[in-house]
């Protein structure tokens, strides 16, 4: 067994100041404020939204961002054999990388985004006979509540492989198909998931 760590143990990670800047104007446009922040009283007749506009347009450093840290205790572990399995396992990722180009506007219940893993890619990835799909894990932010990946062969949409209608952010791991998929090169994957952000009172990036 190996084991290894991406850094020491709370270890103090300072963002690039690109980083902070724009971590620190999505927090401002959300509504999220520093501990520093919020130790201090606001006037009652201001807005902590009124100069979101000047936030989006000001490139200059940002003196909250710049105090921003994050502590990671994170780690990885691998292990090694000297008995070879029957079966190669992989993994295949079906969806949307999260980035600003994946815009969900603010104050809607149902916002359908898709991430397509499209027949021409999997004819030329995929071995002759297939994969054979045992596991899924369905994953999204804060505001994701279902996630279903659909399977396409030629101009006949099949059953799902795996459906989720009551996502939880705070559980995410893979589940163990009952019975395994078989996906053919030439198929189409589709990953559909559904957002709600009825609570948010701005777009929100990447999810």
């Amino acid at each position: 067994m190996l084991e290894t760590h991406y850094n020491y143990p709370d270890y103090t990670y300072d963002f690039s100041p690109f980083y902070r800047k724009n971590l620190s104007k999505q927090q401002r446009n959300m509504n999220i404020k520093s501990r520093d922040e919020a130790a201090e009283p606001q006037p009652e007749d201001s807005d902590p939204r009124s100069n979101g506009d000047e936030d989006l347009a000001d490139d200059g450093d940002d003196s909250i961002a710049m105090e921003q840290q994050m502590v990671d205790n994170s780690g990885l572990k691998l292990y090694y054999t000297r008995k070879l399995r029957q079966h190669d396992a992989g993994v295949l990722s079906v969806g949307l990388d999260p980035n600003w180009r994946h815009i969900i506007p603010p104050r809607q219940e149902n916002v359908i985004s898709q991430g397509h893993c499209i027949g021409a890619c999997t004819q030329r990835a995929f071995p002759r006979d297939g994969i054979n799909i045992f596991a899924v894990m369905s994953r999204t932010h804060l505001i994701g509540r279902q996630v279903k990946l659909r399977q396409i062969r030629g101009n006949t949409e099949l059953q799902p492989i795996m459906r989720d209608t009551n996502i939880d952010p705070s559980y995410q791991d893979y589940r163990r198909l009952t019975v395994p998929t078989k996906v053919l090169p030439g198929d189409s994957l589709v990953a559909e998931c559904i957002y709600d952000s009825s609570s948010r009172k701005s777009i929100t990036l990447g999810k």
